[in-house]
């Protein structure tokens, strides 16, 4: 069964050095992207925070909010 991890591992694979968010003031490749969300995996992990937790965020919408997000799960 294929998840919103599989998708991105994915697209880290096959797209590493394309740009995968633009804001017009930031840019960033698939690569830098996975690099960040295995960076909060990990905080995620120090913290205690395992499989099935739920987590809240709330902030304004922006580019970081989808890497918060895919670490999530």
């Amino acid at each position: 069964m294929h998840n919103a991890a599989h998708a991105i591992d994915a697209a880290i694979t096959r797209y590493g050095r394309n740009v995968a968010f633009d804001d017009g003031k930031y840019a960033y490749t698939y690569a830098e992207v996975g690099d960040l969300t295995a960076r909060i995996v990990r905080l995620y992990r120090e913290a205690g925070l395992r499989r099935g937790d739920r987590i809240v965020m709330i902030q304004r919408n922006r580019d970081r909010k989808s890497t918060r997000l895919n670490s999530s799960h």
